[in-house]
């Protein structure tokens, strides 16, 4: 009897703990918050400061953790997320919030405080503060000069004063700067090594060595840098091939049979590809969908191009070069058709440079211009004679153009600023900034 009353007693309380189970709540409630720091406009310095955060996070039944992270102003996150756990219902914090990032635009931000419980309901509070970014400065010039069969790699100071060599190699095919990520891309023309370059110490970082196999028999032409951090290396065997920062291989896109790409620009999603059939000499102009590296359509072409740039989302302005004259057509990306608004003067096409969206930097080799667009004007700034190179540092409106053992300072309206001395013949130059 008494076993059995036993075995009663054990199933009445299975059954009252499952029916206590059953009549128990889900956690709906949300933590509470409360944000004592930062206070609403709270001023900081990107690199210099770190933002201390405190506050209170509490929850009635079982409090997880608090996410502190920094937004933009439209609520899109721009740094990491820093995580503090509970060990109890009730968390007291005090923390720093470093601004690492180099990046960081002066501008209002979000800075973004979540509680959350163990059942997943969460709580938000939003701080409006004000952020003042690192400035952008230029840290130097760099320049590739032809010794006459062996190529100088150097660079020039941020005072524009002294020059130092950091390497001697044997081709060259094509120089680029990722600012963002602080590195100098170098590469060979026929010897075909990509070099990646830390530009604060220049030590290599990363390289893509004997990418022609056998040698010579792949051409290197051209090196860019898109917005979205993949390098675009170009070459003889009718493909594009890109490397993501760090070498890794990245998809290919294909060009037509015979075909040597020499330009390249990337708007959105399209790649413009200028190439040149290596028997007939005769070029096409295509566009690739980046993304996929797939063939999208067929455009005609008058001159060789050179240099392909920006005007509004539906136009591209092109600079290129036909018979040793330099020339210049608008491209409507809808319709596939072109417009030359003027002939340029005489002189052979070196490089050009967008000012902003109304005005460019025409370079030739006998000197420099500058076009509106709106008004479709020309303008010659100054001459000057066998100019081989040149870059345009917008930030403090300062032309460098490479000569033979030297290369000249002015302002883009032809203002002398300085001379440099350099060993060899400049033919290429780019401006190097912080970020």
């Amino acid at each position: 009897m008494k076993l059995k009353n036993s075995f009663q007693i054990e199933l009445l309380t299975i059954v009252y703990i499952f029916l206590l189970m059953g009549c128990q709540k889900k956690d709906l409630e949300r933590p509470t918050l409360t944000v004592s720091n930062p206070l609403t406009n709270s001023q900081f310095y990107a690199l210099e400061d770190s933002i201390y955060c405190s506050g209170t996070a509490t929850d009635e039944v079982a409090l997880d953790r608090i996410e502190i992270q920094l937004q933009s102003s439209t609520g899109s996150p721009v740094q990491s997320k820093l995580v503090r756990f509970a060990s109890s219902n009730t968390l007291n914090y005090n923390v720093e919030y470093p601004l690492n990032d180099l990046h960081l635009e002066s501008g209002n931000y979000l800075l973004k405080t979540t509680a959350f419980d163990k059942a997943g309901n969460s709580y938000s509070i939003y701080r409006e503060i004000i952020i003042f970014g690192v400035p952008r400065v230029k840290q130097g010039v760099f320049y590739v000069a032809d010794l006459g069969g062996n190529f100088t790699l150097g660079r020039i100071d941020s005072l524009d004063q002294d020059s130092t060599a950091i390497g001697v190699y044997p081709d060259f095919g094509g120089m680029e700067i990722n600012n963002y990520d602080q590195q100098l891309f170098y590469m060979g023309y026929e010897s075909v090594d990509l070099l990646a370059f830390n530009t604060r110490n220049y030590t290599i970082e990363w390289n893509v060595p004997n990418l022609a196999n056998p040698p010579g028999t792949y051409y290197f032409h051209q090196l860019n840098f898109s917005s979205d951090h993949l390098t675009i290396s170009l070459f003889n065997d009718e493909i594009l091939k890109r490397y993501k920062n760090g070498g890794a291989y990245g998809n290919v896109v294909l060009n037509y049979n015979g075909g040597q790409p020499e330009t390249t620009f990337k708007k959105g999603d399209y790649l413009y590809v200028e190439s040149k059939d290596i028997g007939t000499s005769s070029r096409k102009f295509q566009r690739y969908f980046y993304s996929t590296g797939s063939f999208d359509e067929d455009f005609t072409i008058g001159f060789d191009y050179r240099k392909i740039l920006s005007k509004s989302s539906s136009e591209l302005v092109i600079f290129g070069e036909s018979g040793g004259q330099s020339q210049l057509r608008i491209f409507y990306e809808n319709g596939g058709n072109y417009f030359q608004p003027l002939n340029l003067l005489p002189g052979s096409f070196i490089d050009a440079f967008q000012v902003d969206d109304n005005n460019y930097l025409i370079v030739q080799d006998n000197g420099v211009y500058a076009y509106t667009y709106s008004n479709n004007n020309l303008i010659t700034n100054f001459t000057e004679n066998a100019i081989l190179s040149a870059a345009y540092d917008d930030l403090n409106d300062r032309i460098y153009l490479g000569f033979s053992n030297l290369i000249k300072v002015y302002s883009s309206s032809g203002i002398f600023v300085r001379n440099i001395p350099v060993s060899g013949n400049v033919v290429n130059i780019k401006v190097h900034y912080n970020k």
